[in-house]
């Protein structure tokens, strides 16, 4: 499994997510794909989260979920706190009662981090240029990404001690665990998104397979890649995510079949423990595991 200390590369790749999500949504039309970056946040979210739970089960047995939260309050609470309430007064100031209401139930529910889901009621078009768009619009990823950090650890670690007391071994029912959800949920944003798209975009069921292949590429034993089969992952790897992010715009159906280039594409960079020296890239040892 892997465990083990910091990835510069992963940084990279969560930089990478950050930059072409940015040019897209300041309107440069070479990155209008941009928004992939979400989906290759899951990923690397995903991996990260389970190598670091696999790594505390491994050296204690146990997940200490109250200080797993604590740390997750610690964290996004304060500066979540200040954004949502500037936007409560900004809106009192800005924008009639009616909008305001809007915006004060938009406000509540991302403070309770399901406001994805109250966007998918409303069936918002996330790409309409003339929509009314939520001024915490952005808040949904979170959301979807919260209730995966709400309930895996959790789950983890009760499937974990469930697997050992009833004698069998924990990596092959671990594997059940995020492969057989994984598959439900990409089954189904293949079928939902090219039936309601609007809604889909924003459903926590048709990501959940991102975030699970991310959890699913932790589970694996560490891979040693011959040096041209690690540049040639890289490459496919980058390419894949540049293809969505030139190639995407806002009529691509998406998520569906379309998240698959981006979100595989970054899970073959996850899978490269020594990213760079694939490239000859640097010197020295490099950082391994999660």
């Amino acid at each position: 499994m892997w465990t083990g200390g910091f990835r510069n590369d992963i940084q990279g790749i969560r930089a990478v997510a950050i930059v072409v999500a940015l040019l897209a949504h300041a309107g440069f039309s070479f990155a209008e794909g941009g928004y992939v970056g979400v989906d290759m946040f899951y990923v690397v979210s995903g991996f990260l989260i389970t190598g670091l739970l696999v790594s505390e089960l491994e050296r204690s047995g146990a997940i200490r979920l109250t200080r797993f939260y604590a740390r997750r309050v610690k964290r996004l609470v304060p500066m979540a706190v200040l954004v949502l309430a500037s936007t409560v007064v900004a809106s009192q100031l800005l924008f009639s009662p009616a909008r305001n209401h809007l915006v004060s139930g938009d406000v509540i529910a991302a403070a309770a981090h399901f406001v994805n889901w109250r966007f998918a009621a409303q069936t918002v078009d996330y790409f309409a240029p003339n929509s009314i768009v939520s001024p915490i619009q952005h808040y949904w990823s979170l959301s979807v990404e919260e209730q995966f950090y709400l309930l895996w650890p959790a789950l983890l670690l009760l499937a974990t001690l469930w697997l050992l007391r009833s004698g069998r071994s924990a990596k092959p029912g671990l594997w059940a665990i995020v492969l057989i959800p994984a598959a439900a949920s990409l089954v189904y944003s293949l079928k939902y998104t090219s039936e309601a798209p609007d809604p889909a975009y924003f459903s926590t069921l048709t990501r959940a397979w991102e975030l699970a292949l991310g959890a699913a590429l932790a589970l694996l034993p560490r891979p040693n890649f011959p040096r041209p089969a690690a540049a040639a992952l890289t490459v496919t790897g980058l390419g894949a995510i540049g293809f969505a992010v030139v190639t995407y715009d806002s009529s691509t159906v998406f998520p569906g079949s379309a998240a698959l280039v981006p979100v595989l594409g970054v899970a073959a960079l996850i899978v490269l423990p020594r990213l760079f020296e694939a490239f000859h890239l640097g010197h020295g040892p490099h950082p391994r595991g999660v």
